[in-house]
């Protein structure tokens, strides 16, 4: 068994509110309040600063690396070989959104490569379709905790600043079509159809869609060129996920409904109507928002059968969650009696503010979901809990 004593991890320039940047240093944290020694390469300085931060870094040793998407990986080699293979330590590549979207990365051929997924049907492309692959195991992402969970009492739950919170970036629909426009060949079409397919049926993976629209266009692939398809039509994903964050977001605005609204983005919708916007704000202010909301709104990028980190996050923080399901989901908290957390159906968006109103005016109701979520996230979903499984994980190794 491999005892893990130190790992090594990275830092990047700020990307997505600088996410993934925290949820490096909230694993890394984790990993020390466990005695494991955690060490640190800067991928934003030039090429010689970076390998003497990978040379101060490997005499100290190194039992692991970890990485989000991609990071570090290409960086490292000890003459003609990669670094990770001369000193035989596992390279983890936990990748936040779909496999697919990382295909050049993923396809390196680093021996003792282990991707992490944050969607269990993520997982399972992942080990068909990457099969060279050592190892592809299911991760969610973990969740930030606020501290002492005593203060979040019901009293103080009544006083929370805001009634709903929806944190989440807007990119306007007409800059993914043009870059849909612009891929090669008969991309575009399949595209457009995938983007149809999914709409009609908002249930289904973006791998068993794609799949649909070329046996409906009578294309045969073999599993390698189904990959490059995959990647090339990341901008129908991209495209997809706007446009149903975006139509929600436009029902809420048409309901009258009171929401506080957070991203980059938003302004360009134009008058929001009685939803609040405050504009961008970094990752770890807008997980702390989460502290003064009754209601915390999820609405998941397209993971069927995963989990967005809002979710534990929000959970973590008191505040009940309100988001669309997925299998884990479904099979991870309750959703019917003694509820952990609140469902909406994206295929139904105009009935969303319905849920949300009638979800504010039992507040004793809305307190006891809010607690049961706490609870459920502190037992499984904190960043604790993932350091925990990654550490058995390498051990295993």
């Amino acid at each position: 068994m491999r005892k893990v004593r130190r790992i090594l991890m990275y830092h990047l320039d700020d990307i997505c509110y600088n996410s993934l940047n925290e949820f490096t240093d909230l694993l890394a944290q984790s990993f020390i309040r466990k005695g494991i020694d955690v060490g640190f390469v800067n991928i934003n300085k030039s090429s010689d600063d970076i390998s003497n931060e990978y040379s101060e870094e490997i005499s100290k040793g190194i039992d692991a690396a970890i990485a989000f998407n991609s990071r570090g990986q290409e960086h490292i080699f000890i003459g003609e070989e990669n670094a990770f293979e001369y000193l035989n330590i596992p390279y983890f590549n936990w990748v936040v959104d779909h496999p697919c979207e990382y295909m050049p990365n993923v396809k390196e051929p680093i021996k003792n490569y282990q991707l992490i997924c944050i969607d269990k049907d993520h997982a399972d492309y992942a080990r068909r379709y990457y099969s060279d692959i050592s190892g592809v195991h299911f991760i969610p992402i973990g969740g930030k905790s606020f501290g002492d969970i005593s203060k979040y009492t019901r009293e103080s739950f009544d006083k929370r600043k805001f009634d709903v919170v929806f944190t989440g970036s807007h990119v306007e629909l007409d800059e993914y079509a043009e870059d849909i426009k612009k891929l090669p060949g008969n991309l575009p079409s399949i595209s457009l159809n995938l983007i149809e397919c999914m709409l009609d049926d908002r249930s289904i993976s973006t791998e068993y869609a794609l799949k649909k629209v070329l046996k409906d266009m009578n294309i045969e692939v073999v599993d390698e060129k189904f990959k490059y398809y995959m990647f090339m039509i990341t901008p129908a994903s991209f495209y997809l996920r706007a446009y149903i964050r975006e139509e929600i977001i436009r029902y809420l605005v048409e309901s009258g409904i009171k929401i506080d609204l957070f991203g980059v983005g938003w302004d360009k919708l134009g008058d929001l109507g009685n939803i609040t916007y405050h504009g961008e704000v970094p990752y770890l202010e807008s997980a702390k928002l989460c502290t003064q909301a009754k209601i915390s709104l999820n609405i998941m990028p397209l993971f069927r059968n995963g989990i967005h980190d809002r979710i534990p996050t929000a959970m973590l923080a008191g505040s009940a969650v309100m988001t669309d399901t997925s299998g884990y989901i479904e099979e991870t908290f309750n959703t019917t009696d003694n509820k952990e957390l609140l469902i909406f159906d994206a295929a139904y968006p105009e009935l969303l503010a319905g849920q949300l109103t009638q979800a504010l005016s039992d507040t004793d109701s809305l307190y006891a979901v809010a607690n049961r979520g706490m609870n459920k996230a502190m037992e499984k979903l904190s960043w604790d809990k993932r350091a925990d499984e990654i550490i058995k994980l390498i051990e295993s190794l």
